[in-house]
């Protein structure tokens, strides 16, 4: 299954851990986020939670500011969400391309698991959004 994850990571685009990891001294700006509506909710979270480590690094490199994987409690039918924080728009393209390029290097020679859907096959459908911060957190 991790590396279905990765390739799907890469191809469509958890838990927080208790502090998340934060790049210092910049200032946020925006927020990408990814919504997806997802048959399993969990298989979905334990998907993007496999890449995580990747999308760590980056942020200790000052790529990302956060990033954060969201399970739908109630609303709508986007029940899984993953954002990153970033303190420059026309920088997290780039930067988002570097990741899909980290992810796919990662899965090459990884075996295939069939523990279950690929993110591709449990996520049918997604959007994104990026909103730019009036008020940023305190």
């Amino acid at each position: 299954m991790f590396r279905a994850s990765l390739i799907t990571l890469a191809l469509v685009g958890a838990s927080m851990p208790a502090e998340p990891i934060q790049a210092q001294e910049a200032t946020p700006t925006h927020v990408v986020m990814r919504y997806f509506k997802c048959a399993q909710q969990g298989a979905a979270v334990a998907n993007l939670q496999e890449g995580r480590a990747i999308v760590d690094q980056m942020i200790t490199e000052g790529k990302f500011l956060q990033y954060g994987i969201l399970a739908h409690n109630w609303g709508d039918e986007w029940n899984v969400v993953d954002f990153f924080v970033v303190d420059g728009i026309d920088s997290f393209f780039g930067d988002f391309g570097e990741l899909l390029q980290r992810t796919n290097a990662a899965a090459e020679g990884q075996e295939e698991d069939d523990d279950g859907p690929s993110f591709g096959e449990n996520c049918t459908e997604h959007k994104d959004n990026i909103y730019t911060y009036v008020a940023p957190p305190m």
